[in-house]
């Protein structure tokens, strides 16, 4: 297969440099632009992050617009929009005004991801009494819309490059089906005839952002630096399964990749110091700006404790160099971001400055997305094609036709700054598994709500089953299927489980722990004993029978454990639940892993089992990032898609 030129791009998060204020790395953004508009490269995109004191991306909507000003021709965009955030309406609007000022020019990239943590997406929220909806489909499906983008009357044309845009003016009530009540808007700035509509790209870090494009037929640009370990097969799946659209004839991808470029590995590795002293920094909580390479070098040696986290250096050859998911045959080592402060930013890009090196593409199955739009009148993504045999690794598959695109990432894997950051996973956006662990009187299909959303959205997701006959038997139980699992691994555990998992994650693949209101004991503490801490609405009021389990009734389970749930849901759960020793809450743990893993907490506000406030207790006293749910006992059953949102962002900051 003949290769072909790999077009070069810049993804920038406008690095804060330590002695510097935002303005002048905003400033310097500008110059990066010019700089590398001059060197030939394709696109310049702005990332968009939340509460950083490390970047001053936060709206790189404004950005782009002073970008645009001093640039002539290298197309600007987002890198991308957290489209869970705002209206679709407002971004349309902002990008056909970025439109309207440089037409021909303009990305719109849109992300399902929060660009923060969980706080900085409650304050972005404009209605903070109930957690949001996942409607991540309805929003995309909207904005289209407004952009005149819907597959059944878009005013791109088929087959219309994405690239250079079409050449069809744009009617603004072409997006909404006749009769939709939004039809009658006609949005404003439209775009002037022959310009056509700014260009739509889906970010993404899993496989659902690949199906998902493909399916939408939408270009898809993958987070390289976020999951190095997905990429092949996410670009692989999206070019095999992808769907052609009035928007996009044929599939065209990016990978956003970290890399450092210099002449020698040793000026390279001089860079790499501002990056290793950063990602130490970020797992101490340490939010300060990025250290010149001089100043990180001597402070890591004088650390003694440098770590070089997801990034590798090529065998010493002379001459310039990188590597990136599209030039390598077999899946390499991420490499560093560009996130030296500047001027070695500069030299760092400028030493890259061929917009021809080449790439060779392979393709294989695709994983189907289902998520579909439910937003009323608007036509959903066509459904996707029935899968073929699973493609052999290593054997040319179907050849990409558009534009291949590498971006170089200033400066990467940069969200959170809580007790999960402290001790994250480097390099992989996920860990390689999340284990549920089930508390008492139930087994490992309470989580049945939670673990389908999760593996949905691409996460690798297993389900304990415990005996609850003794602690040490469940301890056990947890133990066996760790050694069964290859990678990291994410435990969580509801109610009783919270102490097997505090024993549990003692095993070296445990890279985090996730506390679902549940005991998390300390050493020689009686599980028991944790109930009592503070006064519950409801007391444990049943008791062992002749063998010395605990049976659940009706009213004891509506009243107190699940009195959210529908009482179908009650009867059920007491109809099938699992005998329960009353030994395990006389029971002792001797060495809780949470004294060394990073952990979270989610409090359920409405709990009549185990109090709030013990809750909040024991979160604080294991250093967890906590979030808080309005939910009883039985949270799993009564809001399975805000467990799996805390699930969701204990593992994505496990990343740091």
């Amino acid at each position: 297969m003949a290769a072909k030129p790999l077009l070069l791009s810049v993804l920038d998060q406008s690095p804060i440099a330590e002695g510097s204020t935002a303005g002048e790395a905003l400033d310097r953004s500008v110059e990066l632009a010019q700089h590398v508009e001059a060197l030939g490269y394709r696109r310049f995109w702005m990332s968009e992050h939340h509460a950083m004191q490390t970047l001053a991306c936060s709206s790189p909507e404004v950005v782009l617009a002073r970008i645009g000003a001093a640039t002539r021709s290298i197309r600007i965009g987002s890198g991308g929009i957290m489209l869970p955030h705002y209206a679709p309406f407002k971004v349309a609007e902002n990008f056909l005004t970025l439109h309207a000022m440089y037409p021909g020019r303009i990305d719109l990239g849109v992300g399902r991801a929060p660009g923060g943590g969980p706080l900085e997406s409650q304050a972005l929220r404009r209605d903070r009494k109930s957690m949001p909806a996942d409607d991540f489909p309805d929003q995309l499906a909207e904005l289209l819309a407004w952009l005149g983008s819907n597959p059944d009357a878009a005013p791109h044309g088929a087959g219309a490059d994405p690239g250079t845009d079409s050449d069809t003016g744009h009617d603004a009530n072409q997006g909404f089906p006749h009769g939709h009540p939004f039809s009658r808007i006609h949005i404003s700035p439209a775009p002037a005839p022959g310009t056509g509509t700014p260009t739509v790209w889906l970010l993404g870090s899993s496989m659902w952002g690949s199906a998902a494009a493909a399916q939408w037929g939408l270009p898809y640009a993958f987070a390289h630096f976020f999951s190095p370990v997905a990429t092949r097969n996410a670009l692989e799946s999206y070019r095999r399964a992808f769907q052609p659209s009035a928007r996009l004839a044929a599939p065209q991808c990016t990978a956003a990749v970290g890399v450092i470029v210099a002449d020698t590995d040793e000026e390279a590795r001089f860079l790499h110091a501002s990056v290793r002293l950063l990602q130490q920094r970020i797992r101490e909580g340490d939010r300060r700006p990025v250290a010149d390479p001089a100043q990180a070098e001597r402070l890591l040696n004088a650390r003694s404790a440098a770590t070089s986290g997801p990034f590798g250096f090529a065998p010493d050859t002379p001459g310039k160099r990188a590597s990136s998911p599209a030039t390598s045959s077999a899946a390499p080592p991420p490499w560093s971001a560009n996130s030296a402060p500047w001027p070695a930013r500069w030299r760092s890009t400028k030493s890259w400055s061929t917009p021809s090196r080449t790439a060779t593409r392979r393709a294989c199955a695709p994983t189907p997305c289902s998520r579909r739009s439910s937003l009323s009148s608007i036509p959903p993504p066509p459904s996707p094609p029935t899968p073929p045999p699973p493609w052999p690794p290593g054997n040319p598959g179907a050849e990409a036709s558009a534009e291949p695109v590498a971006c170089l990432v200033r400066l990467t894997r940069i969200k959170t700054t809580n007790a999960l950051a402290r001790n994250s996973m480097a390099g992989d956006r996920k860990p390689g598994t999340i284990v549920l662990v089930h508390g008492a009187w139930c087994d490992g299909s309470v989580w049945t709500n939670v673990l389908t959303t999760l593996a949905h959205e691409g996460y690798s997701v297993r389900s304990a089953q415990l005996p609850l006959k003794s602690y040490e038997g469940d301890v056990a139980a947890v133990e066996l299927l760790l050694d069964h699992i290859k990678g990291p691994v994410l435990l969580v555990g509801h109610s009783y489980a919270g102490a097997v998992i505090s024993a549990a994650g003692n095993n070296p693949k445990v890279v985090g722990l996730a506390y679902v209101c549940a005991f998390a004991p300390e050493a020689d503490e009686v599980f028991g004993s944790l109930l009592a801490m503070h006064p519950a609405a409801e007391q444990m009021t049943i008791g062992p029978d002749a063998n010395g389990f605990l049976w659940l009734d009706a009213p004891f389970a509506s009243a107190a454990l699940g009195h959210d749930l529908h009482r179908g849901v009650i009867h059920l759960a007491v109809a099938v639940q699992k005998p329960t020793s009353y030994k395990l809450f006389e029971s002792k743990l001797s060495d809780p892993a949470w004294k060394r893993k990073p952990t979270a907490y989610l409090v359920t506000t409405e709990d009549r089992i185990l109090a709030p406030a013990t809750q909040r207790e024991l979160a604080k006293r294991i250093h967890a990032r906590v979030e808080e749910v309005a939910a009883s006992h039985l949270v799993v059953l009564s809001q399975p898609a805000a467990v799996a949102q805390f699930i969701r962002a204990s593992a994505e900051t496990l990343e740091g």
